[in-house]
């Protein structure tokens, strides 16, 4: 899993941290990283993905998806 810590408003973000998912039970996953805070620490927003391989039964691919792990990365427009 790959995150993102950033300044709200950003689009472009660098990566912060990375961390293997652990599945804690059936369907359940777990990721624990640190991650550095903007000043004010309410300023600060966390964007995290996953590679995922393929489409599954969830829906299609995230359009992050395809660009998660990169530094930096270029957010879509809201």
């Amino acid at each position: 899993m790959y995150f993102y810590a950033h300044r709200l408003g950003r689009k472009t973000v660098r990566l912060s941290a990375t961390a293997p998912l652990r599945e804690v039970r059936p369907g359940v996953f777990h990721a624990t990283v640190r991650l550095p805070f903007a000043r004010p620490k309410r300023q600060t927003a966390v964007t995290y993905c996953y590679r995922e391989p393929s489409p599954d039964a969830f829906g299609p691919l995230d359009p992050l998806a395809k660009r998660c792990g990169s530094d930096p990365l270029r957010l879509p427009d809201d």
